[in-house]
């Protein structure tokens, strides 16, 4: 294999599939990053831990194609600190690569021993708008549970029924719920879990795709793929029935409020330095004839503090009413 690419696009693709890679491999190719080259000038670098697959592709001249299976971190760490346009040569485990200060060689594993890139059956097709996806991450992955041994609950549970969909999570404590319409409808309904891992490691490729990306969804049994541009990424699904989230948010509220996100947040921050650090619970007195809320945290030893914010009451209460919320969970996320 040979060939030569700007190091800004191999860098790139480098990353993207580095997400994929484990800490602490169960197995020594898994700590590698496969490489290949392609007659027609594509190159891909693909990352894997078993349940997570990245699959990233960018151009370069190829002159000879081939594949090669580097140690991830460290190729990913030598080509973030060359610049220019870079010459790979391989041959057998052993890249070359050269720059323009000078060259340096790799020994890598082999590649026929790095895991193929996982297909599910017959898949069920579903495509949605990048950013709406991205939105529904970053409105559900902060509700996961972070406790392995609640494995369901570690994921954002997904169910499709026609053309409307929806994202929810919960880690016992707390819940969150995002819906959307899809342009196709669906016959019957679909209910899938992804781990909330994996779709940490999609967030971070989202948030990076252009505005009008389209992501191409394939479900099967086990697996799920999301196609963007450029980049697949690939994660087993979690088995087990999720909790039915539908039935645990009321439909009705006796008391309704309305507050300006940013003005809200500020306040929070603010009053969050002197909350008790183990409880972590800030009050909050919702003043309905003053229209504002006020936020206070009970005197410790390190000290208080009371802020108010203008609300608008969206219910005929009159009386005022006061409640004790964890403060990690409202900063954690008090906007859409």
């Amino acid at each position: 294999m040979k060939l030569s690419i700007e190091q800004s696009k191999l860098a790139e693709i480098l990353e993207t599939a580095y997400l994929a890679i484990s800490p602490k491999p169960t197995d020594p190719i898994l700590g590698n990053i496969l490489l290949i080259a392609n007659e027609d000038g594509i190159v891909s670098a693909t990352g894997t831990n078993l349940n997570l697959t990245i699959h990233t592709t960018t151009t370069a001249n190829v002159e000879t194609s081939g594949q090669v299976a580097l140690p991830a971190k460290l190729l990913t760490d030598t080509i973030n600190n060359v610049r220019g346009e870079i010459t790979l040569e391989v041959e057998n485990q052993a890249c070359i690569i050269t720059h323009n200060s000078g060259k340096c060689r790799l020994i890598g594993g082999k590649p026929d021993e790095f895991p193929t890139l996982p297909k599910g059956e017959n898949p069920i097709e579903v495509n949605l708008s990048a950013k709406k996806l991205q939105a529904a991450l970053e409105g559900t992955l902060y509700c996961t549970n972070g406790d392995e041994t609640k494995l369901v609950l570690t994921g954002v549970n997904f169910k499709i029924d026609t053309n409307k969909w929806q994202a929810a999570s919960t880690n016992g404590h707390k819940l969150a719920l995002v819906t959307g319409t899809l342009d196709s409808e669906y016959s019957e309904p679909i209910d899938f879990t992804v781990p909330g891992k994996s779709l940490g490691e999609l967030n971070k490729i989202l948030s990076q795709s252009a505005d009008t990306s389209v992501c191409n969804i394939l479900l099967s049994n086990k697996t799920i793929e999301f196609s963007l541009p450029n980049t697949k990424v690939i994660s087993r699904l979690l088995e087990g029935e999720y909790p039915k989230i539908n039935s645990l948010i009321p439909r009705t509220f006796e008391y309704e409020f309305t507050l300006e996100r940013k003005g809200f947040e500020s306040a929070l921050k603010r009053v969050s330095y002197l909350a008790e650090r183990k409880q972590k619970v800030v009050k909050i007195l919702w003043e309905l004839e003053a229209t504002q809320a006020t936020l206070y945290t009970e005197a410790t030893d390190i000290g208080d503090a009371v802020d108010s914010v203008l609300m608008k009451p969206a219910t005929s209460h009159s009386e005022n009413i006061s409640i004790g919320l964890n403060i990690d969970y409202l900063i954690g996320r008090s906007h859409k």
